[in-house]
C-alpha cells in the first residue's frame, strides 16, 4: 500500500499530507466517510456513502498545495 508511506501517525490523531485525516463515521460535505482509500499528489480520497442514493462514492479531497492560485 503505497499511501501508508505518507501518513504519519502522531498519538492521539492521525495526519495524512500535513492535515488531520477524516474518521469513519464522519460527515464531509453531506457524505458518510467510510475510509481512507489512498493518499497521493493531489490529496486524499476516501470511500464515502451518498447522502441519499444507496450507494458507495470515492471522495477526493485535494490538499492546500492544489488549492492555491
Amino acid at each position: 500500500r503505497q499511501w501508508e508511506n505518507r501518513a504519519a501517525v502522531i498519538p492521539g490523531e492521525v495526519v495524512v499530507m500535513g492535515h488531520q485525516q477524516l474518521q469513519p463515521g464522519e460527515v464531509f460535505a453531506g457524505y458518510r466517510i467510510e475510509r481512507l482509500l489512498g493518499v497521493g499528489g493531489m490529496g486524499a480520497v476516501y470511500l464515502a456513502r451518498h447522502p441519499n442514493l444507496p450507494k458507495l462514492v470515492a471522495l477526493k479531497l485535494l490538499s492546500r498545495a492544489m488549492t492555491d492560485d
